[in-house]
C-alpha cells in the first residue's frame, strides 16, 4: 500500500484519519520472516523521492523569499512554512544517510 499526502502528513496520520492503524496495511504477521531465512524486511531508499521532496521544499522557500525580496512582509504563516521546509529538507538528508 502506498500512502502519499501532498501536504506532508505522515503515514500514521493518514491511516488514523481513516480509522486504521499502520498494522492494517500489512497482511499477516511478518515480524518473524527472518526465522525462515528471508532476512529482515526493509524498503530500499528511493533517492528520487527524497530529491523530489527537497526540490519542492526549495521551491516553497524560494517563493516566500522572493515575495519578501519584493517588499511584501513575511506573515507568521510564511515564517512557519519556511521552518517546515527546513525541517523537511533536513529529514530528507538524514533519511539519505547524511548527517547535519
Amino acid at each position: 500500500v502506498l500512502l502519499k499526502c501532498w501536504t506532508g502528513c505522515g503515514a500514521a496520520e493518514i491511516v488514523n484519519s481513516l480509522g486504521l492503524s499502520l498494522a492494517d496495511l500489512f497482511p499477516g504477521d511478518r515480524r518473524h520472516l527472518a526465522d525462515h531465512g528471508t532476512g529482515p524486511l526493509r524498503r530500499p531508499f528511493d533517492y528520487r523521492d527524497a530529491l523530489a521532496g527537497v526540490a519542492h521544499e526549495a521551491t516553497v522557500a524560494l517563493l516566500i523569499v522572493e515575495a519578501a525580496r519584493t517588499g511584501r512582509p513575511l506573515s507568521d504563516e510564511d515564517v512557519q512554512r519556511l521552518r517546515q521546509a527546513e525541517e523537511r529538507i533536513d529529514a530528507a538528508l538524514r533519511a539519505a544517510g547524511g548527517a547535519r
